[in-house]
């Protein structure tokens, strides 16, 4: 999908009890490992998301300042 210019997503879930993780802080690798791992794969798909008539004017703007 990808090489034929789509936006590729795969989607995934896990049930995680909210006092598992309210003991952790979110930013931190053990919270990203609890949550980022043992998932049940769910879905892939890709879609189209053309570049928009603006885009190229907005980057200008973000890098000459």
């Amino acid at each position: 999908m990808a090489s034929e210019g789509l936006k590729v997503f795969s989607l995934a879930y896990k049930d995680i009890k909210i006092e598992e993780m309210a003991n952790h802080n979110d930013e931190s690798k053990e919270f990203r490992t609890l949550v980022e791992k043992d998932l049940t794969y769910l879905c892939t798909f890709g879609f189209e998301d053309p570049l928009r008539d603006d885009v190229y004017d907005s980057i200008m703007q973000i890098t000459t300042g």
